[in-house]
């Protein structure tokens, strides 16, 4: 059993796309965040400035938040874009 307390921030690197996973402005790094010991359950994410800040201050809940209803605006906006195109 490991003694690290979970979700943590694993390793930040180079972003590897232009925005933020949590909003619209551009990413400034990459990160891996630990969700438990286990190898593969790591959550991705590109972020800016702000969100990278809540990160560091292990601020899962609202980071979480943003990446979620960001998914869902970017999802609803692709499914309009497929729809015009029949």
């Amino acid at each position: 059993m490991s003694r690290h307390k979970y979700p943590r921030l694993g390793s930040i690197s180079a972003p590897q796309k232009a925005l933020c996973s949590c909003c619209s402005y551009p990413a400034v790094n990459r990160i891996d965040i630990q969700e438990d010991h286990m190898r593969g359950n790591d959550e991705v994410m590109q972020v800016c400035d702000a969100h990278l800040i809540m990160a560091r201050s292990a601020d899962w809940k609202m980071l979480y938040r943003d990446f979620n209803e960001e998914r869902a605006r970017r999802r609803a906006f692709h499914a309009a874009q497929g729809k015009g195109d029949e």
